[in-house]
């Protein structure tokens, strides 16, 4: 049984599966709770229903993708103050970040991440370190 003081849950949207299956491994083995989505619309509705502490979001999913959720996800109430770091395979293109930035994204970090960044960056957001300058990947 893993020991979860904080009750940290983590929301995983993905289509990848793969990368699912591993991230939710090492962000277990950190005591966190995990949740997944394999699309953008399940990923909102599954943040409304069990308002994760923090949401980890792909960029690029067939459907909803990152953007377009991450916008539904900043314009609701109960999902407003979640932070969201956005995931991506592709480089991100300058209008993207401006875009993500006037959503209200916390963080992006590109695929293949360095887990050791990523596990700082939720940290932080988490309130449990201060380690400034890792906003974009």
């Amino acid at each position: 049984m893993i020991n979860r003081p904080l009750s940290i849950r983590v929301l995983l949207i993905d289509d990848n599966s793969n990368l699912r299956f591993v991230l939710r491994l090492r962000l277990e083995n950190l005591g966190f709770e995990v949740l997944e989505a394999e699309d953008g619309k399940t990923g909102v509705q599954l943040a409304i229903e069990h308002q994760p502490t923090v949401i980890l979001l792909d960029f690029e999913m067939p459907g909803m993708d990152g953007l377009e959720a991450a916008s539904l996800l900043k314009e609701n109430k109960k999902t407003v103050e979640i932070p969201i770091i956005l995931l991506s395979s592709a480089p991100f293109e300058q209008n993207w970040v401006v875009q993500l930035n006037l959503i209200g994204v916390e963080a992006f970090l590109m695929k293949p991440y360095d887990f050791e960044k990523l596990r700082k960056i939720l940290f932080r957001y988490l309130g449990h370190i201060q380690d400034a300058g890792l906003d974009v990947g």
